[in-house]
């Protein structure tokens, strides 16, 4: 005799409602890429912009989300538009991803589904995901390996080159040069303060490191000495190779003379000018050379410039006043800083203490409590590695705009 077990239909009722529950949240939860897409696609940018930092501050996988996105690309009707939506939404993911060692995959799945896009829109996909990768310090994602070592590889699967694939597209866009640049300055920037030698301090140098071949005492060339380019090439020659330190030491100061050049190249054209000649005036305060990069502070503004160039430019010159004791304007500069990104914390605590210092107090209580107040403002001097943010924030803005 067989018995068959008959259950409570409010029962069987419960556990059929239960199970469609868990499987709806999973099937949620696989579907969060689907479903930013999804927003992106139909315009509904703020909810996106919410559900995009959640989904970017857990552990992304490039492998997850590139699955999603072909599902949701191949579900549509029109494959191409699904396609630079798809693109978008990866540089968007990556510029606020709170890892970064998933965003190259991440780009070069979107990079992937550019085919297809119109020019003006490849260019701005271009301008965002360098933007990104600089924000990040990726400098491999913007340049080629030949890029850092002439003789190198032509090929180097680390360096992803995107500054000279988008030269490729947009020979005559001064953006992607200035990308390349700063990118390279990154590549090439030494902490702390550096001293300058001249040819005389050279050649002392060397003379008592070629007296240390024969046991006697020697003056050892510090890491931080910065010299013009003649005197890193003749450190470099064959016969100095056996001396301690001077391949590094004049290595450096070969790498900057270089940034040097770049930025002075990028000065000719006016769309770019101005950051170029405030990286320039950086440049030549980390060869130990203040002269020259007061000139440069001085004329970087005669472009066209944006916030974060000028309140750079006028903090900069604020701190080079301040070394000189010429307070008054010190305090100016910091102020003309402070009225391009107010609240931005360096021009705000440099200021400060000028105030205490003159008996005005309560004004600089009052400007310390800005600089601290939440959300705290992104002081161009923090994120200076990176280059303008506005580069990348206006390419994603016309993508969006050019996708509606």
């Amino acid at each position: 005799m067989t018995t068959t077990l008959r259950l409570p239909v409010t029962l069987v009722l419960t556990l059929t409602t239960a199970l469609a529950l868990v499987a709806g949240a999973s099937a949620q939860r696989r579907s969060e890429p689907e479903e930013l897409l999804a927003l992106y696609d139909r315009g509904v940018y703020e909810l996106f912009d919410e559900r995009l930092r959640a989904f970017a501050a857990a552990p992304t996988s490039v492998e997850t989300f590139t699955r999603a996105a072909d599902r949701w690309m191949g579900s549509g009707f029109s494959s191409t538009r699904r396609r630079l939506v798809a693109a978008a939404v990866t540089v968007e993911l990556a510029a606020v991803l709170s890892n970064w060692s998933a965003g190259p995959a991440l780009m070069d799945a979107g990079r992937g589904w550019l085919s297809g896009s119109a020019a003006d829109w490849a260019r701005q996909w271009y301008r965002a995901a360098i933007g990104a990768a600089l924000a990040h310090g990726d400098t491999d994602l913007v340049l080629a390996l030949r890029d850092v070592q002439a003789d190198a590889p032509r090929i180097m699967p680390s360096y992803r080159e995107y500054a000279n694939l988008a030269l490729r597209q947009f020979p005559d866009d001064p953006s992607f040069m200035l990308f390349k640049a700063i990118a390279f300055e990154l590549k090439s920037a030494t902490g702390g303060s550096a001293q300058w030698f001249d040819r005389d301090a050279i050649d002392r140098h060397v003379k008592s490191l070629k007296r240390g071949r024969d046991g006697r005492p020697t003056v050892q060339l510090p890491a931080n000495a910065r010299m013009d380019v003649a005197s890193a090439e003749r450190l470099l020659r064959p016969d100095m190779a056996d001396l301690p330190d001077v391949e590094f030491v004049a290595g450096i100061s070969l790498r900057l003379w270089r940034v040097v050049n770049m930025f002075q190249d990028l000065q000719r054209n006016r769309v770019v000018a101005a950051e170029a000649t405030l990286r320039l005036a950086v440049t030549y305060e980390r060869l130990a050379r203040p002269d020259l990069a007061s000139l440069e502070l001085a004329r970087a503004l005669d472009s066209p410039a944006s916030p974060f160039v000028t309140y750079s430019v006028h903090f900069l010159r604020g701190r080079t006043f301040e070394r000189a004791d010429r307070l008054d304007d010190a305090e100016a500069a910091y102020r003309k800083a402070l009225g391009a990104v107010p609240n931005a914390q360096a021009a705000s605590f440099a200021l400060a203490p000028l105030l205490v210092a003159s008996a005005r107090r309560l004004e600089a209580e009052s400007l310390a409590a800005g600089a601290l107040r939440f959300p705290l403002t992104p002081d161009p001097m923090k994120i200076y590695g990176g280059g303008d943010p506005s580069h990348m924030d206006d390419a994603l803005a016309r993508m969006r705009q050019e996708l509606q």
